[in-house]
């Protein structure tokens, strides 16, 4: 999450962002979630891919490796943020294109139960 912008900084402008613990991927190379953070990571990355719906805007890079956790989902109450937003796209009623997110999506949340990140499609 962006939570501001420096302007005058001597190299030039820069984002100032959330400091996270580190993706989903990353989470998995270490081993499997457990069940509750599965869970709390799905719903919040749906959530997210939802309101994108909304505002008819596909996001396209839905995945383990664009999903970043603000802490460790072993020792806290995790917090998934949908990142990279590179190849987002606005689009009008063309269910197809949004689709391509529900898919995602779908792969996404699977891969959140698997044991090893070796074994996610």
């Amino acid at each position: 999450m962006v939570l501001g912008v420096v302007v005058d900084f001597p190299d030039g402008p820069v984002l100032v962002l959330e400091r996270t613990w580190g993706s989903v991927k990353t989470a998995l190379a270490r081993g499997p979630l457990g069940s509750l953070s599965a869970l709390r990571i799905a719903d919040q990355v749906n959530a997210a891919v939802h309101y994108l719906r909304k505002l008819q805007i596909r996001h396209g890079k839905v995945g383990i490796a664009n999903v970043d956790l603000l802490g460790s989902p072993r020792y806290s109450a995790v917090t998934a943020k949908l990142t990279n937003f590179a190849d987002a796209t606005q689009y009008e009623g063309n269910q197809a294109i949004f689709n391509q997110d529900l898919c995602a999506c779908a792969v996404f949340t699977s891969n959140l139960f698997v044991g090893h990140l070796s074994e996610c499609m």
